[in-house]
């Protein structure tokens, strides 16, 4: 097996959750001869956290799960998600509820101690909002 001729094997390490231990494996993997790829990296503040690892290093980072924009602007042709952009879920749950509801006023509780990435959350409802022609 494999692609075009190339062997393909899987090296997995646990983080433990840490964007910094992340960041240590990931170095470790690239170091090693003949890594061509990262795959799979869960939450936003590990992708974060070696989104520039592997622009530098020029691997791909595939599957990625998280919804941060930062990940997405400026585009990145190296970065592959495999969610979709916070912001496009808020829109697509605000444009549901507005179109298939009888609601006519929305309550949005916002946790800025989250994980928010300099506040594209908010900024994302807000954009959503407006979209509709609502507002906070």
């Amino acid at each position: 097996g494999g692609v075009f001729g190339y062997r393909l094997a899987l090296h997995s390490m646990d983080d433990g959750g840490s964007p910094a231990n992340c960041t240590a494996n990931t170095q470790v993997l690239l170091a090693r001869q003949g890594v061509y790829g990262l795959i799979g990296y869960l939450g936003s503040a590990s992708a974060l956290a070696v989104s520039s690892l592997a622009t530098t290093a020029g691997r791909p980072v595939l599957a990625a799960v998280s919804g941060a924009t930062a990940l997405r602007v400026p585009f990145k042709a190296n970065l592959l998600n495999v969610r979709a952009a916070v912001t496009d879920e808020m829109h697509a749950l605000l444009n549901y509820v507005i179109q298939s509801t009888a609601y006519t006023r929305l309550s949005i509780v916002y946790d800025p101690d989250f994980v928010d990435y300099g506040g594209a959350d908010l900024a994302g409802w807000a954009a959503a909002l407006r979209e509709v022609h609502l507002t906070f």
